[in-house]
């Protein structure tokens, strides 16, 4: 076993197995009871195509001591890495408990020769993104695409945050200037590459925008289309959060089922609108269209596999263990209010604000849809409220694409096909106009403003306020201080942040 100290204060040692993706929190929950050491973050090292046998490296943090120390799951003598063949090798006390795990969770420890980057062996109180092969991340916390960036440092004390420091700005990717350099017709293709997520909504919102800017009107039928594509990808947001919380806390099996789940989710999508994310499912003017011959084996297929995720959801949600492990990253109703929260996490805190209901837009709350479905809030502020939140909202949006369906069986007439001619439409001037929506991570304003230019025709202006940016700098002002470092990946998933929208 070789140990690395970096200075009195640190000491980072580690021993790598090849394991099965499988429960391992009884391994977790030994280690913590019975050496006060904490699960901080897995990484898969390979995991071959189509197998399910993975090499996963481990990170554990301990706060017993004077000092903080790393322990990763590897082993290293002289020039090459051996790796051992049980845990118990480095904890004697762990034989026993780890054959009667190995027998019940199909645990098995392996020799390999796979050497793992030594970058991992960083600062304790930097958390870096996990990188998993089967990644179920188009954004967020734990994207590969932020494997080089460290976003939170801490000061500590006796394992306690008493300081953050945030970074933002790494992505640059500046969507806002190129939305502003570009034509109307290409800015509303660009608007969809900033969230895989959320682009309905965001294509959605600058939609909107132009549609009461130039005066088009759209029919009934596509409004309640834009409704269901809407919901839809709500809860693909929350299906995808849901996957990798119960990865985050070691619920492999759930994990796994949420996976598949959203696997064939991901396939009625594209059985509507050719694309796993629904890109280019709404346009100016239009959406797609969906005939009355098909609605009613799309609503059929839809409810049986989201009540499937639904029911695997809450059956392990409200587990004793899941709860004690999300009561953290407490917020109350006055706080979230003060820092401008929103979405499940600002109705996590009991306040029933949603865009959809007090500022609506399309059809949620006009006619037989109003009847439907509820705003869905918690008391408690903490994870567990806001993971209640965005359980019952997969239920109350399936009830509403459910509601649409139903309708669109018995509505013959099609979406016209006729396409908005870009170059001859005619922008006005000194036009000023802004549009909220509820997308699945919170509250989005897009906006448009317009105005002469010195060339004597209409020039523009758009603005993006995503709902991660707000949420974001809650983190820092109030929700992660006092709060336990081994806690922080919980606490930081519990917010469903999206990294890609911070740098717009």
């Amino acid at each position: 076993l070789k140990a690395e100290c970096k200075g009195s204060s640190q000491i980072s040692c580690g021993l790598l197995v090849k394991i099965n993706r499988a429960v391992i929190k009884d391994l977790a929950k030994f280690l913590k009871d019975k050496f006060n050491v904490y699960l901080t973050s897995i990484s898969v090292i390979h995991e071959p195509q189509g197998s399910s046998k993975a090499t996963i490296l481990y990170c554990y943090k301990s706060f017993a001591f004077d000092y903080n120390f790393n322990l990763y799951i590897q082993v290293e003598i002289g020039k090459a890495i051996h790796v051992i063949s049980s845990i118990s090798e480095l904890f004697p006390a762990a034989l026993s408990f780890e054959q009667r795990i190995s027998n019940t969770e199909n645990i098995n420890f392996v020799r390999t020769e796979k050497k793992v980057d030594r970058s991992i062996f960083c600062n304790p109180y930097s958390i870096y993104p996990q990188n998993v092969e089967i990644n179920l991340l188009p954004s967020g916390i734990f994207n590969n695409i932020h494997a080089n960036n460290f976003y939170f440092e801490f000061e500590a004390k006796n394992g306690v945050i008493k300081h953050i420091s945030l970074k933002d700005g790494w992505l640059h990717k500046k969507i806002l200037n190129k939305l502003n350099s570009v034509d109307l017709k290409s800015a509303c293709d660009l608007i969809e590459k900033i969230d895989p997520l959320s682009n309905v909504h965001f294509k959605l919102g600058l939609v909107l925008c132009l549609e009461e800017l130039l005066s088009i009107d759209t029919s009934p039928k596509v409004n309640y289309i834009r409704v269901l594509l809407a919901e839809l990808e709500r809860i693909n947001n929350h299906l995808v959060w849901f996957a990798n919380l119960f990865d985050l806390i070691n619920y492999s099996r759930t994990f796994v089922l949420l996976y598949e789940d959203w696997i064939k989710l991901g396939k009625i999508f594209e059985s509507i609108s050719n694309d796993r994310f629904l890109t280019q499912a709404i346009v100016l003017g239009s959406s797609i269209d969906i005939l009355s011959k098909d609605a009613y084996n799309l609503r059929q297929s839809l409810k049986a596999l989201i009540n499937h995720a639904f029911q695997a959801i809450h059956r392990d949600l409200y587990q004793g263990y899941t709860k004690k492990e999300l009561n953290c990253g407490t917020l109350s109703m006055e706080e979230a209010l003060l820092l401008g929260v929103s979405g499940p996490n600002l109705r996590g805190t009991g306040y029933p604000f949603d865009v959809r209901y007090f500022d609506s837009y399309l059809n949620y709350i006009k006619h037989e849809t109003s009847q439907v479905w509820n705003v869905v809030a918690f008391d408690g502020g903490n994870g567990f409220s806001r993971a209640q939140v965005r359980l019952f909202e997969i239920q109350q949006s399936l009830k509403i694409c459910d509601y649409i369906l139903d309708s669109l069986t018995f509505y013959e007439r099609p979406v016209s096909s006729e396409e908005i001619k870009w170059k001859k439409l005619k922008i006005p001037s000194d036009k000023n106009i802004i549009r909220h929506l509820e997308s699945p991570k919170g509250l989005l304003t897009v906006g448009i403003k317009t105005f002469k230019s010195k060339s004597k025709r209409s020039d523009y202006q758009m603005f993006i306020v995503p709902p991660s940016l707000a949420n974001y700098y809650a983190l820092d002002s109030k929700i992660l201080l006092n709060e336990k470092i081994g806690l922080i990946p919980l606490i930081i998933h519990s917010f469903d942040l999206s990294f890609l929208n911070l740098d717009l």
